[in-house]
Formats: C-alpha cells, sequence, structure tokens
C-alpha cells in the first residue's frame, strides 16, 4: 500500500508541473498574439454625481466587448 501513495505522489507532481508550463505557455502565446487596443478601454470620470450602478454595468459590458474581440477572428 505504502509503494501506492508514492506512486500517487509522484503523479500529482507531475500533473502539477503539467498544469504550470501550460499556464506559462498559454501566458507566452497571449504575450506575443494578442496585446488589446488602448482606446478600447474608455473609462468614465468619476465624479460625485455618477451613477454607480451604470458605471458597473458598463465596465462589465466593456469586459465583454473585449472578450468578444479577443475570442474572435
Amino acid at each position: 500500500m505504502p509503494h501506492f501513495y508514492r506512486s500517487s505522489r509522484h503523479l500529482l507532481r507531475l500533473f502539477l508541473a503539467l498544469v504550470l508550463g501550460m499556464a506559462l505557455l498559454g501566458w507566452w502565446y497571449a504575450d506575443r498574439n494578442w496585446r488589446p487596443n488602448v482606446e478600447d478601454f474608455q473609462l468614465p470620470v468619476a465624479t460625485e454625481e455618477i451613477d454607480w450602478l451604470n458605471l458597473a454595468a458598463g465596465l462589465v459590458e466593456d469586459g465583454i466587448e473585449i472578450f468578444q474581440s479577443a475570442t474572435s477572428e
């Protein structure tokens, strides 16, 4: 039984290394191939008269648009 736990621990370490490696590869690929346009990020100026609900809705909508533009061809 101890041999099973030992091999399972090595297998978990291998999977962890693979996940971390794939995360680094994905970060590298995104950094090389996707540069967001700075003009797409239009944040409203925060004043005392601002409606915070509309601000949050606008930020979520902008995030969805950026995600759609990043995933479309």
